[in-house]
């Protein structure tokens, strides 16, 4: 009697091309290895980022700093000029804060020893009220004149980047510098917190580091 046909025990051939897997050894080592170089190009892409971030943003407060000191030491000197009138001596530091600031790429305000806005360079919907008092500002502003006072110098400090509504200045790097004459005068600096554009450039690279890796696999 005739036995009825058994179908084939094997699995699909074409199964192993339709999930796409390589079939031979080679190749699945070939894989693999991309796989796991592309998880460390990855890693190692956040981590350079992070690291360029952070160093760019202190190379800015560093360049801040180093503007707030000849900014105060001219505020300071023109504004204790004996020979022009208030009203014109005024007029003459807002226009050079002006001119300084657009040609430096920062924000300059010329602040009270209450923190009352004096200046402010800032264009359009920024610029904050003259007599506005920054009062967040105030306990630094004290601290900061009484170290200028004490050592008799202009004396700075660099004001971590603020994250509340109230804050004037929403995530920006702020400088502040006092002079140690009386009537008390405050400069501050600002500009936003710069973010590098090489991480782009660090990507391409490490493409190109893949795509040669792959190709000597």
């Amino acid at each position: 009697m005739d036995q009825p046909a058994v179908g084939p025990t094997s699995s699909n051939p074409d199964a192993t091309k339709r999930l796409g897997w390589p079939r031979t050894l080679r190749a699945r080592l070939a894989l693999s290895h991309a796989l796991v170089l592309l998880l460390a190009l990855v890693l190692a892409l956040i981590l350079s980022g992070a690291v360029l971030v952070r160093e760019g943003r202190r190379a800015q407060v560093e360049q801040m700093e180093g503007l707030a000191v000849p900014l105060m030491v001219e505020v300071a000197v023109l504004g204790h000029h004996p020979r022009l009138a208030p009203g014109i001596r005024d007029r003459i530091g807002a226009e050079l804060l002006g001119r300084q600031a657009a040609e430096l790429g920062v924000r300059l305000l010329l602040l009270d020893g209450d923190g009352q806005v004096l200046v402010d360079t800032a264009p359009g919907d920024e610029l904050l009220a003259i007599g506005r008092r920054l009062d967040g500002y105030a306990s630094t502003i004290a601290r900061l004149e009484a170290a200028a006072v004490e050592g008799r110098t202009i004396a700075r400090e660099v004001v971590p980047p603020g994250r509340d509504d109230a804050d004037p200045f929403p995530g920006q790097q702020v400088v502040l510098a006092a002079d140690p004459l009386p009537a008390p005068t405050v400069l501050a600096v600002v500009a936003p917190s710069e973010r590098p554009g090489v991480i782009g450039r660090l990507a391409f690279g490490f493409g190109l580091i893949l795509v040669a890796s792959l190709g000597l696999a």
